[in-house]
């Protein structure tokens, strides 16, 4: 077992190509949470599995504005196409953004993907998110391409597990939610 971020981890069979890897990474504005907070370029994590709990609660004195938290990976930013492939993740997410900013990505698999693809991966843990603007799904809470980019997608993935999305009251920000994905566009 595996600790990172806070996070207990089981790792069974990885694979993984090492470059464009950062673990636990933050911003002054942006948490990336996850196995890994984020991966860039031509990066594929590969035969990962992924099993434990994340929770993160905001308040108004929290450094962070922006979440992007998943069970394999927080934040794939592909601009040379990330990939994750043949990975599974049964990890409970559940994240409560208590301040009057920010955006929360969060997925079993992928908080919020950048021309990314993933491939033969599943995901079987709830994901949960409270806030002003959320974006939630089983798999991957926000999927956007670049235009023009065609290899941005999804393909031969399941998630099973539950997937909530709430807002404070007299919130008119946006919350989407999915069983796969909760925000897509370009993909």
């Amino acid at each position: 077992e595996l600790l990172i971020n806070g996070v207990a981890v089981k790792l069974k069979g990885v694979n993984r190509h090492e470059n464009n890897i950062h673990t636990g990474t933050s911003s002054e504005e942006n948490a990336f949470v996850g196995l890994f907070g984020y991966i860039y370029g031509g990066t594929v994590v590969k035969n990962v599995i992924v099993e434990g709990d994340i929770t993160i609660t905001l308040t108004e004195s929290s450094l962070y504005d922006t979440v992007y938290a998943g069970g394999v990976v927080g934040y794939p930013y592909g601009s040379g196409l990330a990939r994750v492939e043949n990975c599974s993740s049964d990890v409970s997410i559940t994240i409560t953004n208590n301040k009057k900013s920010g955006v929360v990505h969060a997925g079993g698999i992928a908080g919020h993907a950048f021309s990314s693809t993933f491939v033969n991966t599943s995901s079987t843990g709830s994901v949960s998110a409270t806030g002003w603007s959320i974006k939630v799904g089983g798999l991957v809470g926000s999927h956007v391409g670049a235009s023009g980019n065609t290899l941005s997608y999804i393909t031969n993935c399941y998630a099973t597990g539950d997937v909530t999305g709430t807002t404070p009251e007299g919130n008119s920000y946006q919350v989407d939610t999915g069983g796969l994905v909760g925000f897509s566009q370009l993909t």
